[in-house]
This record gives C-alpha cells, structure tokens and sequence, in this order.
C-alpha cells in the first residue's frame, strides 16, 4: 500500500509533461497537414506532386529525431547526477552536440535531397506535372532541413530539462506562421505549390531561432561539446536511424504504388497519410515523460523511482 501513495502526484508530473509535449510533437505532422490543406485547392496534380514530396520529406525529417531523443535522455540523466559538479557542464556539451550534429547534418542531407530530387521522385512513381511540381517543392524544401534539425535538438535540450511548455508554444507559434505564410505566398502573390514550400521553410527558420533563444536561456545551457558527447550521439542515432528507416519503408512504398494509379489516388493518399502521421505520433506524448523522468531517476541514482515511472507510463 506505501508504494502506491505516491501515484497521483507522479500521475500529475507525467500529465504536466505529456500534456504540452504532446503539441510540439506534432509540429512537424502540423506542418505537412497545412500544407495538403492549402495545396489540396490548387488541384490534383499539385496535390499529387506534395504527396511525393513531403512522402521523401518525411523520411529525411524521422532520420534526425534522434536529436530530440536522444538528447532529451542524455540532457535529464546528467541534469538530474547528484554528486557530480561535472553533470551540469557535461549536459550542457551534449546540447551542444545535438546542435553541431544538427547543423553539420542538416546542411548535408538538405544538399543531397536537392540534388538527388528528381531520381527521388522519378523512383516514388511522380511523372508529367507531378514530377515537376514534386521536384520544385523538394528543392525549396530542402532549404529548411538545417533549421528542422535544429529545432530537434533545441526540442531535446528543453524537454530533457523538463520543460515541455516553451517547445508547445514555439511549435504553435510557426504552426500559425506557417498557416498564414502559406496562404499569403500560394493565394495572394499566386506563388502555387513553391509558395506552400517556401512558406514552410519561412517557419522551420522562425522556430529554430526561438528555439536557439530559449536553450541559451536554460538553466543548463548548451557549450561546445568535446568527441566524447558527440560520439554517444551519433551512437544512439545509428540505432535509432536503422529502426525508423525501416518503418519508413512502408509509407514509402505505398506512396510508390499510389503514384501508379494517377494524381487521384495519390491525391487520396497523401490526405490519409498525413492524418495518420499526426495521429501516430500523438501516441508518443507518453514517451517524453517516460524518457525524462527515467532518466533523471537513473541520473539521481533512484532505479525504483524509474522502475515506477516506466510502469505508470505503460498504464
């Protein structure tokens, strides 16, 4: 009976945390839904050409998730070391990794989608005016992959701190940007399908800066990391790259298939697919507190109290 006294106060600190995470981690899914909102009235081909697009983007976005999470476990373990005047500086150069790594990787991958856009297109089924518009849309949108990337690792500095309220408010605040960019750049200046991309682009920027704003303002702030943070970093994100590349292959190939049956049912497909994403990954609300709270029980030296964690997040 003693064990479970406390349950409903830490029933109350997973809530306080999963509660705003929950709306930053549908940023990105937010992202792409406007985007078929607003380019679904341009017409099929348009609608078409974003599904394959944003299909390539999605995939380029899951790779890097890592520096949120990975980060957000390292961040809270440290953060939260007793005994150890070493913890802080330490969590602060493994936000500093997530940063450099975000940036440096950023800045490769948003090159390579723009060279390789029209193969990648030409292989997810796009042809005529929807290989066009797909490659167009993935050569602006590359432009933001940098910005993306550092808004994870702002994410996984923040949450890892427990602060889950500032990333819900940046990942509204360029949400609503990016709505009204949108309509301003594709309906008042006719910019089409490029205005959809640019004015994505436009909020991926504004939401890194915010975020850069507020980890300098953190009580753990992030410093220039040494080999070893960016080692355990680039560790973890091999394990998880291998897994999300292999959940991947499924929208993937139904995108591929959909392509075959012409802008109509690709058109279907993107609008189900980018509901389905934003549903699915509502379901990881859960994961933040289970991550930071584990973490800074095993970081206090506490394994029951993570033990206690892990078994109220699974229900």
């Amino acid at each position: 009976m003693l064990r479970t006294r406390p349950e409903p106060e830490l029933d109350r600190r997973i809530a306080a945390l999963a509660l705003p995470a929950l709306g930053a981690i549908a940023a990105e899914p937010a992202y792409s839904l406007a985007d078929t909102a607003i380019v679904g009235h341009l017409g099929r081909a348009q609608l078409g050409a974003l599904a394959i697009a944003t299909t390539a983007l999605t995939m380029t976005a899951w790779v890097a998730i890592f520096l949120t999470t990975a980060t957000t476990s390292a961040v809270a373990g440290l953060a939260a070391a007793r005994n150890d005047n070493s913890a802080a500086g330490r969590a602060g150069r493994s936000a500093g990794a997530a940063y450099l790594v975000a940036a440096a990787g950023g800045v490769l991958v948003a090159a390579a989608v723009a060279v390789a856009a029209p193969w990648v297109a030409v292989l997810l089924g796009a042809h005529g005016e929807v290989l066009a518009g797909s490659v167009g849309y993935l050569r602006a949108a590359a432009v933001g992959i940098p910005f993306l990337y550092l808004s994870y690792a702002g994410n996984g500095h923040l949450v890892g701190l427990a602060d889950a309220r500032t990333p819900l408010r940046i990942a509204v605040g360029a949400n609503a940007l990016n709505v009204a960019l949108e309509v301003f750049l594709v309906y008042g200046v006719h910019l089409g399908l490029s205005g959809s991309a640019w004015g994505t682009v436009i909020a991926q920027a504004a939401a890194a800066g915010c975020y850069g704003a507020a980890s300098r303002r953190a009580a753990v702030r992030p410093r220039l990391p040494g080999r070893a943070e960016i080692t355990a970093l680039l560790r973890a994100g091999h394990q998880l790259t291998v897994r999300t590349i292999a959940l991947g292959v499924v929208p993937l190939t139904t995108t591929a298939i959909a392509a075959r049956f012409g802008p109509v049912a690709l058109g279907g497909q993107q609008i189900a697919m980018r509901v389905w994403f934003l549903l699915a990954l509502a379901l990881d609300a859960l994961a933040v507190p289970a991550q930071v709270y584990v973490s800074s029980s095993l970081g206090a030296g506490d394994p029951g109290g993570a033990h206690r964690v892990g078994r109220r997040c699974r229900g």
